[in-house]
């Protein structure tokens, strides 16, 4: 076993993106907590308006046009962020 060269450790805001992003990788999509919800709420918003999400009850996941531009969608979660 190799030793670990280097670990980080996400908190806040920046660990509820990291969870959001790996919840949109799955085809099926994923349910944010209400707490995601929160953080993102600009972005989630702005994202379903464009097409680029698509929310069915709880569930969030990647629309059709939002595959083709994930790497896009995934930066809205993930610092920097842009001021909404």
């Amino acid at each position: 076993e190799r030793p670990v060269r280097h670990a980080e450790r996400l908190e806040g805001r920046e660990k509820l993106g990291e969870s959001m992003l790996l919840g949109l990788r799955l085809i099926g999509g994923f349910s944010p907590s209400a707490q995601m919800r929160e953080a993102f709420r600009p972005q989630l918003e702005r994202l379903l308006a464009a097409g680029l999400l698509s929310a069915a009850g709880a569930g969030l996941k990647l629309s059709a046009a939002g595959v083709f531009v994930a790497n896009e969608v995934f930066r809205e979660f993930v610092p920097p962020w842009e001021k909404p």
